[in-house]
């Protein structure tokens, strides 16, 4: 490992806050468990924090850096300034997505590992026979010298000729920086399988984006339609059709019905289910990926375009029988059920994070102390840092005129039509002067959503989030000047997308309909009573994860120095003192008019088409 070599700060000059920051992660190290660090976007946390990361390892304090972001995308920025400091890494991500033969099979990670295993053990992938025998030197100067995750991974098969993910896996033992995306920590089977050879209590881990971590079960869990599990069965009934058992077990789950929003509680006791026939599917599983294997013959190809639910199946039965977790079903909003295996608490989280020698906690919006403390239960030392308090800016205040509507909320007891109507008209008001520029609406619910849309004056200029992919709704925001984009708090457009064009968002306005607090379905019950018993974290709760969706939303408006944006709390609960503090917004207007709110909308656009 490159461990004996000195970095400095790879910029001349650091942004203001930078170095601060450095200096508070360095001395809050020595003596707390967690450090949690609060850094509004354009900062430049990436490499402040790798850059103490790197010194703390300098120090003696660890041996090694586990760096984890949530998406691919997210790599690239760590890459990034990981290169800049001088310092050796490796990259882990999708397996499926690097493999050469794979990369464009619409076979299911699940899939892909099975036959990935079967062709391996044959001796049958020659990317994988390269990459045993392969030079490490060599795959360090492909990872040095490509541009991103993507060009890593292709050169190393292109040029190397070796496998990406096996290559990229075996330098984590050759390098003290390993930067993955979150599975590879929060997913059991995928952390056992391979970084099982880190060891926890010489590691720094650090949590990219960890505002994510309220979402325990987003993060750790699993799911399946119950269609993927009847084509289970149609596939156990060709191949082995004598299992009655498990073809009788697997058919009470692919008949599950539930009704109305949010998760229901199912219960993996009061199906049958044991622990000895989840491990029966799964053997029944490979044995069929075998059989499928010797019938194709020699075509690798043709074995990795072969996707079998049944190996899908039984990950996910597999992930249904970790410790602390059960099953919950879901209605999704294309009326599709799904089965989810989710924990039942904060104890698996808590548990991984005491594991480590130290942990970074970084985001915009990053889980407040109490949160971890009192809901988690995580034992040790917390540092909370806010970089604010060196000096730096924070372009979501500074650069946004923020009001409150109070003239109507989405609160349950409040729900009728006239409620509806007035903030449908509230949208059309405020977007009526927008002609060059998204407007961002979040809604706590697709019920809400679907209930206001019924009476806006819909035309074109309306993109509804209804589950297309990602790429045709972007396409469709670019190509409209004055669209507005309707989405759901918490949802994949309203976290982590970045709409830029010319160096900036085309996102000018965000209208929180409601106070986005998460559904109390049966799945946040069993959450919250499973946390200590006191009321007022249950509060605490509901609360900080509202408040993270929102600040997420108006952080797709504001990217950078150069964003302006006019933010709209709709919702009269907004003037609440403790959600006005923990907004950390500039409140410049409280109102119950539309007609106020809508002049104050035609100001901002008719300064902003100015700047």
């Amino acid at each position: 490992m490159d461990c004996e070599k000195i970095y400095t700060f790879p910029y001349k000059i650091a942004r203001i806050g930078q170095l601060e920051l450095v200096n508070a992660i360095l001395n809050s190290s020595k003596r707390m468990s967690i450090i949690n660090i609060g850094a509004p976007t354009g900062f430049g946390k990436t490499v402040s924090v790798l850059y103490s990361a790197i010194k703390i390892v300098e120090r003696g304090d660890v041996d090694r850096i586990l760096y984890l972001v949530r998406t691919r995308n997210e790599l690239d920025p760590v890459i990034r300034e990981a290169r800049n400091i001088g310092v050796e890494f490796t990259v882990l991500y999708s397996g499926r997505r690097m493999c050469p033969y794979a990369v464009d099979k619409a076979v299911s990670n699940e899939g892909f590992w099975t036959f990935c295993s079967i062709l391996r053990i044959q001796g049958r992938c020659q990317y994988y026979s390269r990459a045993i025998g392969s030079s490490i030197e060599v795959i360090k100067r492909i990872v040095n010298a490509s541009e991103d995750h993507f060009t890593i991974a292709r050169n190393l098969s292109s040029k190397a000729g070796v496998c990406p993910y096996f290559s990229l896996l075996s330098l984590s033992n050759h390098t003290y920086l390993t930067i993955a995306t979150y599975p590879y920590l929060f997913k059991e089977r995928i952390l056992l399988s391979t970084l099982s050879h880190i060891n926890p209590q010489k590691t720094l881990l650090i949590i990219d984006e960890a505002h994510n971590i309220h979402n325990i079960g987003g993060i750790m869990g699993d799911s399946i339609k119950l269609n993927s599990i009847r084509n289970a069965i149609e596939e156990i009934l060709k191949y082995r059709s004598d299992e009655k058992d498990v073809i009788d077990i697997l058919s009470m789950l692919g008949m599950i019905r539930v009704d109305g929003r949010g998760f229901k509680y199912i219960g993996k006791d009061g199906i049958g289910l044991e622990k000895s026939l989840v491990e029966r599917i799964s053997s029944i599983a490979t044995d069929i990926a075998m059989e499928i294997v010797s019938t194709i013959g020699s075509s690798v190809d043709k074995v990795m375009a072969t996707d079998l639910k049944i190996l899908y199946t039984s990950k996910f039965l597999e992930t249904l029988f970790q410790e602390d977790f059960d099953l919950f079903a879901l209605t999704s909003f294309n009326a599709e059920v799904e089965l989810h295996a989710l924990p039942v608490s904060f104890d698996p989280l808590r548990k991984m994070l005491e594991q480590f020698k130290l942990v970074i906690m970084m985001s915009g919006t990053p889980p407040s102390k109490e949160f971890l403390s009192h809901v988690v239960s995580v034992r040790g030392d917390i540092a909370d840092i806010d970089v604010e308090e060196f000096g730096a800016p924070n372009y979501i205040r500074e650069n946004s005129y923020t009001l409150i509507f109070a003239g109507s909320t989405t609160s349950y007891r409040a729900r009728d039509e006239y409620m509806y109507r007035v903030y449908a008209e509230l949208i059309e008001k405020v977007h009526g002067n927008n002609k060059r520029w998204v407007t961002m609406v979040i809604y706590p619910s697709y019920e809400v959503m679907w209930s206001i849309l019924k009476y806006l004056n819909r035309s074109n200029n309306s993109v509804i989030d209804g589950g297309e992919p990602l790429p045709i709704i972007r396409n469709l925001l670019f190509s409209k000047e004055d669209a507005i984009l309707h989405t759901i708090a918490g949802g994949r457009l309203a976290e982590g997308v970045e709409l830029v064009k010319d160096g900036e968002s085309i996102i000018k306005c965000v209208i929180a309909i409601g106070m986005p607090y998460p559904q109390p379905d049966d799945y946040i019950k069993t959450i919250l009573r499973n946390t200590k018993d006191r009321e007022d974290l249950k509060v605490d709760y509901y609360t900080e994860v509202a408040i993270t969706r929102v600040m997420q939303a108006i952080g797709r408006a504001i990217r950078s120095e150069n964003d302006h944006a006019l933010i709209i709390l709709a919702d009269r609960r907004y003037k609440n003192p403790l959600i006005i503090r923990r907004l950390k917004l500039n409140i410049k207007k409280i109102t119950a008019s539309i007609e106020d709110v809508k002049r104050v909308s035609d100001q901002f656009y008719n300064q902003l088409q100015s700047i």
